[in-house]
């Protein structure tokens, strides 16, 4: 069975599903009830955040480093986590860390006047994409793609 993990528009795709069974009877819809998951993904731990759980100033990969380490000595839902997957900051980022890596989405939205008039920042609009497991070498993640 294949799994859809949604944070923040999840009653609007559990709608989608619910009126279309027909087409989408293989789909799970989990509806996380904290901020923050972590999934097995074939063997690798994979964690779930929206970015606007990372406080504080500075630049994103700062702020979610500073929030993912106290995730970690908190044993929080993404302590675990070898790959982190947030939204929010709009650009893509990958950082690569400690044996861990945090993928930062691009937002799919073309561009988000209230992002640029904030930051100054433009960026590509884009869905990230990339294959998870144990069999993908010492990263648990391969073949990153922005489509």
């Amino acid at each position: 069975r294949y799994a859809a993990m949604v944070t923040m528009m999840d009653r609007q795709v559990g709608e989608v599903l619910a009126a279309n069974t027909e087409r989408y009877s293989q789909v799970t819809l989990f509806l996380p009830s904290e901020l923050s998951m972590t999934l097995d993904v074939c063997g690798v731990p994979v964690g779930f955040a929206h970015g606007h759980v990372a406080r504080g100033s500075g630049h994103p990969v700062q702020k979610i480093e500073k929030w993912w380490t106290g995730q970690v000595m908190g044993f929080q839902p993404v302590a675990d986590a070898r790959i982190l997957v947030t939204g929010h900051y709009h650009h893509l980022l990958v950082v690569e860390s400690t044996g861990r890596t945090h993928f930062q989405c691009p937002s799919m939205d073309g561009g988000s006047a209230w992002w640029t008039a904030s930051t100054g920042q433009t960026s590509p609009a884009g869905m990230l994409s990339f294959v998870v497991g144990s069999g993908c070498g010492a990263r648990g993640w391969d073949n990153l793609r922005v489509l």
